[in-house]
């Protein structure tokens, strides 16, 4: 699975924004949880995205 990605426009500049979901791979790095903030860090390409640990919810953005 790969993150889901948009395209937002804010005043004429074009930024792209990725969403990662629990149970998907977005590789390492710091995921932060769009409803609460929680950060979770994955070490390795193949961890996948849990649940939040706090709110259990399943959207990050890195």
């Amino acid at each position: 699975m790969s993150p889901t990605s948009s395209v937002v426009s804010l005043k004429g500049v074009y930024k792209e924004r990725v969403m990662s979901t629990t149970g998907e791979k977005p590789g390492t790095g710091t995921y932060t949880c769009t409803s609460c903030g929680e950060t979770v860090r994955l070490d390795d390409t193949s961890d996948r995205l849990p649940p939040c640990p706090k709110c259990h919810k399943t959207d990050y953005k890195p």
